[in-house]
C-alpha cells in the first residue's frame, strides 16, 4: 500500500501514491517488485484538494498502482466519486494518457492475488 507522503529524493512533485518515479521506476524497476500495489485513500483531504479524485486516479494508474481506494470515510461524502473515476479512466484510455496494456497488467496482478487468497 502506498502513502500520500513526499520523498523529494525520489519525486519532488508528487506524493508516492501518484508518483511514477516512486512506484514505477523505484518500486517496480529498481526493487523489481512484481506484486499488487494499492493506493491510499484518494479522497483524503490533501489529495482531493490538490488533484481531485479523478486526476489522482489517473496519476496513480500511470504510476502503476493496481488498485485504487476510494473509501468515503473522511467525514465528507463525495457522491458519485467512483463513477467519476471510471469515466476519467475511460477518457484517459481513449485519449492515450492510459495504456490498455498497462491496465490489463494491473488487472492480472489483482486476479493473481485473488486466486491466492480465495478458496
Amino acid at each position: 500500500m502506498t502513502a500520500h507522503v513526499f520523498n523529494r529524493g525520489l519525486d519532488p512533485w508528487n506524493p508516492a501514491t501518484l508518483s511514477r518515479f516512486t512506484i514505477k521506476r523505484y518500486l517496480r524497476g529498481k526493487l523489481d517488485y512484481k506484486g499488487l500495489v494499492v493506493s491510499d485513500d484518494l479522497l483524503m483531504g490533501a489529495i482531493r484538494q490538490q488533484y481531485g479524485v479523478e486526476e489522482a486516479s489517473i496519476l496513480a494508474l500511470q504510476a502503476s498502482v493496481d488498485m485504487l481506494l476510494i473509501s468515503q470515510n473522511q467525514g465528507r461524502v463525495e457522491r458519485g466519486a467512483a463513477e467519476r473515476v471510471i469515466a476519467a479512466i475511460r477518457g484517459a484510455l481513449s485519449d492515450g494518457r492510459l495504456s490498455s496494456k498497462a491496465l490489463a497488467t494491473s488487472i492480472q496482478r489483482v486476479r493473481a492475488l485473488r486466486s491466492r487468497i480465495t478458496p
